[in-house]
């Protein structure tokens, strides 16, 4: 075997802050390898309903994953290198390559997740029975497992005040991958449940690790002309999931999708096959993401942006969800550029830690993220999960919630949003998960199976744990119940968020616009929700009073927006 590295891209599709172009001596050639995964676009069982299938990358994902797969490629072919781009199980494609090039090394980043764990598993297995050399590295976080705190250290870093007594721990649990990883399940298993006691040991023990540099040059081997392999195009990727002509009822004996219509279905991969290739949230790519980093925060845009609003326009949200999705940017990344822009960004810095949370916290509960009840599930339960009906038994109510027509206006629209576009904000996603779970109370696996599929910006440690949180049996123990209309009221009272996205509401003033079903809009569909339960006891009183919302407003509900509450 000759001097030859295979690097195999995952999650991770950047050259700047990547480990696996670090240490590569002068006389040693590099391949990188993108393998599309079939079983990733196909049909498979939904966990939350025996009777439909689901996907679990959806056209939105595919469209950015594309782009940025494409502009990976240029950018190692600029220094000299080539993506190999195949179309497999990575398990057998790799040795493949490594055999056909006489590869003696393969590198990659472990990845979270039980799937993305089990196929690296199967990778380092089929790798070393050829007697090739692995090595894996970790990238995908800001602070690394190995600098997070021992299991004897996270109670007393998240409560330096509190005496505390050592405590006997479990005995680590068996688990497959690198070599290192027991050793982070026993770090792991100990983590607190609360965000903010998690951060705080965090912040005392860990620093994130300096930001490295990308290779100048890379050498392909000598004396031959590797196949660089052709890209897929989205429509290829969408074919499972559009090629069978099924009904709601699954007609002609294939399984529904998501138990929607095929029709839905097909609009939705539409949308994405008619969007321009760098339109919007789809400029995806490492160039694209660090010129919307260094916009955001080295224009100061990162300083005044106003986050909480239901509608996120371009300078009120760093947009960065979509590359540090796909690894063409890394959460060190954001926290430097954060850093050098002072405390007015720093808020940029918390959010990766956050993503931390998500991630630390699925990596610790594998298989267990995916129950209904929850990793480490509290009891009693103050909304017993035991009433979930699964969607199955509620499937006008699920198939309403999953088109946007339950008749809330915000959990509407983001829904209508998401659909269209692949994202909404995280204040309208948060709503849109407390209607489905805690007033139609539906498995909230379902939520997070459609979620996974129509995400652009889809991360299973962060959209299935913040399912798991927002529904009441995640990480954190708090229970959330989003009062929809007073949502609404707090964060789009002008209503311009859902009138972009609710064309039934196109007309109507800014009163109607929070309760269209008390003001006869045309159009507007009976709720499923009794909308005096979507306010709080504030805005209640404010409605028993007043007669209305926006007490101060003069508009009519009839004709277009006056004076709104701020």
């Amino acid at each position: 075997m000759r001097s030859l590295t295979l690097v195999w891209h995952r999650h991770d599709l950047r050259l700047h802050d990547n480990a696996l172009y670090q240490g590569l001596s002068d006389d040693r050639a590099v391949l990188s390898v993108y393998v599309f995964e079939p079983a990733s676009y196909a049909r498979l069982p939904s966990i939350a309903e025996p009777a439909w299938d689901v996907a679990r990358t959806g056209p939105h994902t595919a469209r950015v994953l594309l782009a940025a797969v494409d502009e990976l490629r240029s950018a190692l072919r600029a220094r000299g290198g080539e993506l190999l781009v195949r179309h497999g199980d990575p398990a057998s494609i790799l040795p493949q390559l490594a055999l056909a090039h006489d590869a003696d090394e393969v590198r990659w980043h472990e990845e979270p997740g039980t799937e993305e764990m089990a196929t690296a598993a199967r990778v380092r297995s089929a790798m070393r029975g050829a007697g090739r050399r692995v090595l894996t590295e970790w990238g995908c976080t800001l602070y690394h497992p190995d600098d997070l705190p021992g299991p004897d250290e996270w109670a007393a870093l998240a409560h330096p005040r509190r005496k505390h007594q050592p405590k006997k721990r479990p005995a680590a649990r068996a688990c497959v991958g690198p070599s290192g990883e027991r050793a982070w399940r026993e770090r792991l298993d100990s983590m607190p449940r609360v965000m903010g006691d998690w951060r705080r040991a965090v912040r005392a023990r860990a620093k994130p690790r300096p930001v490295l540099e990308p290779p100048e040059r890379l050498r392909l081997p000598a004396g031959e002309t590797p196949e660089a392999g052709d890209m897929p195009s989205l429509a290829h990727l969408m074919e499972p999931v559009v090629a069978v002509s099924v009904g709601a009822e699954g007609s002609d004996g294939s399984r529904p999708l998501f138990g929607l219509p095929a029709e839905v279905v097909r609009s939705i991969v539409a949308r994405a096959l008619e969007a321009p290739p760098a339109a919007g949230l789809s400029a995806a790519g490492e160039a694209a993401a660090h010129a919307r980093l260094a916009r955001f925060v080295g224009g100061g845009i990162a300083a005044t942006a106003d986050r909480s609003l239901a509608d996120v326009g371009l300078d009120a949200s760093s947009k960065l969800s979509v590359p540090l999705a796909l690894g063409c940017l890394s959460p060190r990344q954001v926290a430097v550029a954060a850093a050098a822009a002072g405390d007015e960004a720093a808020w940029l810095a918390s959010h990766m830690e956050m993503r931390d949370f998500f991630v630390f916290s699925a990596l610790a509960a594998g298989g267990a993220l995916f129950r209904r009840d929850g990793w480490r599930p509290v009891a009693p339960q103050p909304a017993a999960a035991a009433a979930w009906r699964a969607p199955g038994e509620a499937r006008e109510a699920w198939a309403r919630w999953a088109t946007g027509t339950i008749g809330l206006p915000l959990p509407d629209a983001a829904m209508r949003e998401l659909l269209c576009t692949g994202y909404c904000s995280n204040r309208v996603r948060q709503n849109a998960a407390s209607a489905l779970t805690k007033d139609l109370r539906i498995d909230w696996r379902a939520g997070a199976e459609l979620f996974q599929w129509l995400l652009a910006d889809h991360e299973v440690c962060a959209n299935w744990g913040n399912w798991a949180y927002f529904s009441g049996v995640g990480a954190d123990p708090k229970q959330r119940h989003f009062r929809t209309v007073s949502q609404q009221l707090k964060y789009d009272a002008a209503g311009r968020y859902v009138r972009a996205w609710l064309p039934e509401l196109a007309g109507v003033g800014d009163e109607a616009a929070l309760r269209p079903h008390a003001h006869a809009v045309a159009g507007w569909p009976e709720p499923l929700v009794d909308p005096a339960t979507q306010l709080s006891w504030q805005d209640a009183a404010r409605l028993e009073e007043c007669g209305r919302l926006i007490c101060d407003d003069a508009d009519d509900g009839q004709g277009p927006a006056g004076t709104t509450r701020e």
